[in-house]
């Protein structure tokens, strides 16, 4: 390949790099609102009782309150990280339906723009964007797509997608630890 020859991309994984982007979006969407709301709706709950632990601390003591908002916090914590990792995935299959569109809407313009183009210099100018460590990711992922891997990054988002899950469930799991240690204080 020449330094100005972009790789040659089948249909296949173009598709394939569509779907699994789709794919990974729609789930870490899905799951983002699903932790906002559980977040929301027992932050409201035990903000409720916090607000009340006067008028109910003879049936309920204080103990189990402060036993269940702490196990609040590191379900709340939970939910943070799988926030961010749904705007990493939710962004990149935004902005790659937009360089997509760019893409398409160039070529229609000018049909040999991109091969006039330098594939290294687009991919140095897009690594430039980023600090380090960030940087270095970017390096090894532009590298897969230059070396012909294309759907590396729709993989890439998919496995983070995958693990937003296990931090949703495991953030679930800590909410209904939470409401059973404040109604029950059995310890879980």
């Amino acid at each position: 390949m020449t330094e100005s020859n972009w790789p040659s991309i089948s249909p296949e994984k173009r598709l394939a790099s569509t779907v699994i982007q789709g794919a990974a979006a729609e789930l870490s969407r899905n799951l983002d609102l699903f932790s906002g709301w559980l977040l929301a709706g027992f932050g409201a709950v035990l903000g409720l009782v916090i607000a009340n632990i006067d008028s109910i601390s003879v049936s309920l003591p204080p103990e189990r309150v402060f036993g269940a908002t702490k196990i609040f916090i590191w379900a709340a914590g939970l939910a943070l990280v799988a926030k961010y990792l749904s705007l990493i995935v939710v962004t990149a299959r935004s902005v790659g339906d937009q360089a997509a569109a760019s893409t398409e809407k160039l070529l229609s313009q000018e049909p040999q723009a991109l091969a006039q183009s330098s594939f290294s210099a687009l991919f140095s100018e897009i690594e430039g964007a980023f600090f380090y460590p960030a940087k270095w990711y970017m390096r090894w992922n532009l590298r897969k797509i230059h070396d012909g891997d294309f759907v590396h990054g729709a993989r890439l988002l998919m496995k983070i997608a995958q693990f937003q899950s296990v931090l949703v469930l495991t953030q679930s799991i800590l909410h209904l630890a939470s409401a059973v240690f404040l109604i029950s204080g059995e310890a879980i």
